[in-house]
């Protein structure tokens, strides 16, 4: 049976958040929360993140996720993903994109949440790897996301 690639959403807020599976043309597969865990400085939150998303997956055994996209709070900077300050969360200087990418096992890419006025995450990583194909298709990078 051939795998669907699929993409996983991220909006970190400062009570829930909100995660969703998307195709990779931008429609929504499933969508769910779960709890924003603010205890130590919200240092439980990746991990939280990364088994509600493997846990969820089991639901589609025919399913593989290829790249993340997570709409956070505060500044951050793009090209690291690390947030310079979530004052909501207890961040700071925190070096989210790395560390969801050794709990997911892809590629991630971590933006301002406010830049995207509905559902930043699955905004974030749809644009994200659509500009990567278009980047391929003129022959830069290294498949599958260089840009990562």
């Amino acid at each position: 049976m051939e795998k669907k690639e699929w993409l996983l959403g991220i909006d970190l807020g400062g009570t829930t958040v909100k995660l969703a599976f998307v195709e990779q043309e931008g429609t929504v597969i499933h969508k769910w929360e779960i709890p924003t865990n603010l205890l130590d400085n919200g240092m439980h939150i990746v991990t939280e993140i990364a088994s509600s998303v493997k846990e969820t997956l089991k639901a589609w055994p025919n399913a593989v996720l290829i790249a993340a996209g997570m709409g956070a709070p505060g500044p951050v900077d793009f090209e690291t993903g690390s947030i310079y300050v979530a004052v909501n969360i207890g961040w700071r200087d925190y070096p989210l994109k790395s560390l969801l990418e050794d709990a997911l096992g892809i590629p991630v890419v971590v933006d301002n949440d406010a830049k995207y006025t509905a559902r930043p995450g699955v905004r974030i990583v749809t644009n994200f790897v659509m500009r990567s194909r278009a980047r391929l298709r003129r022959g830069e990078g290294t498949p599958p996301y260089s840009a990562f």
